[in-house]
């Protein structure tokens, strides 16, 4: 993503500051005003020092300063989460003990947290030598010969991926979710544009993105595409055993394949001791000709699943979504 494309995008993310003449108003227009002037702006200039202030610490320290902080305050101030990790937990894993299903819970929550933290440093974890890559080369052939849709997992730190496509030279097409705060979704766009191929390019979720990615991958590109998403905070996928359905991503990346001729490339990334990688590419994936790709898609629907279920199932305690509810799961909160 160029400076140019990225200065359009936070042109977007532009919101006009109450004034006092909303304050004066009183009512609903008041209390946004106190929100923004009060909660919003030192929140932002609170997460923007923070990133500053982490993004030159040693990368060892940042990570677990991150573990660190999420391990304190998750089971303080998000118990429902908590809840619903441990709770997700016994599901998935009726065999496990408690004492295991509790561990597990505190490994997830360290994970997140040095996500979080991680991000501060992303620019800086390919030079260290903290970033290891399996089937690379097969990926980059695949790449180059395109189009291809990266189907990818909220695992470890995914965001690895993107310096190891600079390092590969080769522009992708992303599409990002606006963050909780307009602060958040600024740096997290910088970072992306730091560290990722010249070339790339990033739409926020809407009807414009998939014109344009069906439009990139025409012309030979590659798209990333997650696939383990939650949908109104419950979990669309994988489907552990929930009957297969058409409401999650791995319905959209099937008809985009079919829609282009794309490659389906899966891939995810695993954490190690000491803020370490690997990312790590599947075997690339061709559907099946089909005259009728509707009749089809329930089953590239189970395809896709049957691949990336086994990968989550296997690394639970790094998978971002496990505390967010299942559809046959009761939890509180």
């Amino acid at each position: 993503m160029n400076e140019e494309r990225l200065a359009r995008i936070l042109e977007t993310l532009s919101f006009p500051a109450p004034s006092w003449a909303d304050f004066a108003k009183g009512g609903q227009s008041r209390r946004k005003w106190l929100v923004h002037w009060f909660r919003d702006m030192p929140m932002d200039g609170l997460q923007w020092l923070t990133f500053h202030v982490l993004s030159v610490l040693p990368i060892g320290f940042v990570s677990a300063f991150g573990g660190f902080f999420a391990r304190l305050v998750a089971p303080r101030l998000f118990p429902d989460a908590m809840h619903r990790t441990l709770t997700n937990l016994r599901w998935l894993e009726p065999t496990w003990s408690e004492a295991k299903v509790r561990q597990v819970a505190e490994r997830h929550f360290d994970g997140i947290g040095r996500l979080r933290a991680e991000f501060c440093i992303l620019h800086r974890l390919v030079p260290a030598g903290r970033v290891s890559v399996e089937n690379g080369e097969l990926a980059r052939k695949t790449m180059q010969d395109g189009p291809v849709i990266l189907v990818g997992m909220h695992l470890a730190n995914w965001e690895v991926l993107s310096p190891v496509m600079a390092e590969f030279g080769i522009p992708v097409f992303d599409v990002y979710e606006p963050q909780p705060s307009r602060m958040q979704t600024r740096l997290a766009l910088k970072v992306r544009a730091r560290t990722g191929p010249e070339g790339s390019v990033a739409y926020a979720r809407s009807g414009n993105a998939a014109r344009a990615a069906v439009k990139w991958l025409k012309e030979g590109g590659a798209l990333i595409m997650f696939c383990d998403e939650a949908v109104k905070e419950v979990s669309a996928a994988p489907f552990f055993g929930r009957p297969p359905h058409l409401g999650s991503n791995y319905a959209f990346a099937a008809r985009l394949a079919r829609m282009t001729n794309a490659t389906l490339l899966p891939f995810h990334a695993l954490r190690h001791r000491g803020c370490r990688f690997t990312l790590r590419f599947g075997e690339p994936l061709r559907l099946a000709p089909a005259d009728r790709p509707d009749e089809c898609l329930l089953g590239d629907v189970a395809l896709l699943n049957g691949i990336v279920e086994p990968v989550v199932q296997a690394h639970l305690d790094q998978w971002f979504w496990l505390d967010w509810g299942f559809a046959k799961v009761k939890y509180g909160g």
